[in-house]
């Protein structure tokens, strides 16, 4: 349960409260009573907070009220039981820092702090200093429980808490002072803002790359999204233009080798009428007429060439003309049918 949900199920009870008349003391209080009852069964039952509605025994009109008190009592509960569970990894030498939550993993380190205490055989008093209401709850509960040790074997002349609490107190070098300690970290991290933990030192936190930034040993790196390529400056990046578009016409990027390639018109499809024929060249084609046919310039379709007014058979034979062609037929000499010859 956040702390937004949280504060939003106290406003709910607080408004619902204000809201009633004093007829309803009574039968308020055995409302509380009788949600925060079921609050607390889901968090010990299920260790969760998920109630299914509507709930059992409560009017209607009070239905939100009672969701509402229901929420503020498990997730109470829930952290009691953490912070158990807390002072006792804290009691049986476990490590703080691996608890599963947050209040488990304070309690714990509360705890420790108390036990320690307790050992040294000074009052169980924080004084002006408090850790919050649950961790002062483990520290005094774990400090009055802590048996003090003999005055021989009281607190190490230099008051080492780091080797009181080894692996506890920081992420990575724990630095014992007089009755304290102060966290480090190791070469290429920096310390973090609760002074215990450490993360690496990283280029990117101030980096001006204009898309992505990439961690490297000694400093960053900048990249670019799909589409886009770093300029020389290394850090901007700028759109890539359509791959097509980078070729002149009659030309295609060929992805896997990298070049313009020819489109080959003749091949893709047919550009030229049934008078033509297709010929590819590089970055365009021609369409020629076909043998026996020549271009008519004025309309600039293909017609037939009149072989036949070049006399291509002789004397001995006739020529006839035909579309793109000729052929030769034989003059009759005898009985005999007259031969012909085709030319295409």
């Amino acid at each position: 349960m956040t702390r937004i949900n949280t504060f939003i199920a106290c406003l709910v009870v607080l408004l619902y409260v204000a809201a009633c008349p004093v007829h309803g003391a009574v039968d308020m209080n055995l409302t509380f009573q009788t949600c925060c009852d079921m609050g607390l069964k889901s968090a010990m039952e299920q260790n969760s907070c998920i109630i299914t509605e509507p709930m059992s025994g409560i009017v209607l009109e009070e239905q939100t009220l009672c969701l509402s008190v229901i929420e503020l009592c498990c997730a109470r509960k829930i952290r009691e039981m953490d912070c158990e569970d807390g002072k006792d990894a804290a009691k049986t030498g476990g490590n703080c820092l691996e608890r599963n939550t947050t209040d488990e993993q304070h309690c714990c380190e509360s705890c420790k702090l108390g036990l320690i205490t307790g050992s040294m055989g000074v009052p169980c008093n924080l004084g002006e200093t408090t850790f919050g209401k649950l961790w002062d709850s483990a520290f005094y509960s774990c400090c009055t429980q802590s048996d003090p040790i003999t005055p021989e074997a009281q607190r190490p002349e230099d008051d080492n808490m780091c080797e009181m609490l080894q692996g506890e107190l920081c992420a990575h070098i724990c630095v014992p002072t007089p009755g304290s300690y102060k966290c480090e970290c190791q070469p290429g991290y920096t310390l973090m803002a609760d002074n215990r933990g450490c993360e690496i030192i990283s280029g990117c936190v101030k980096h001006s790359c204009s898309q992505v930034c990439e961690e490297e040993e000694r400093g960053f790196k900048c990249s670019c999204y799909e589409g886009y390529q770093l300029d020389s400056d290394n850090i901007t990046c700028t759109r890539i233009k359509p791959l097509d578009a980078t070729c002149g016409p009659g030309y295609r990027h060929h992805p896997i080798a990298k070049v313009c390639q020819d489109i080959d018109e003749c091949a893709e499809d047919t550009p030229c009428d049934s008078t033509q024929e297709c010929r590819n060249n590089p970055g365009g084609y021609d369409c020629v007429c076909k043998r026996g046919l020549k271009l008519d310039k004025r309309t600039l379709a293909c017609v037939d060439i009149d072989e036949c007014l070049g006399d291509p058979c002789g004397r001995y034979s006739t020529c006839v003309n035909t579309f793109g062609s000729y052929r030769c037929e034989g003059l009759e000499r005898s009985s005999a049918p007259p031969t012909s010859r085709d030319f295409t």
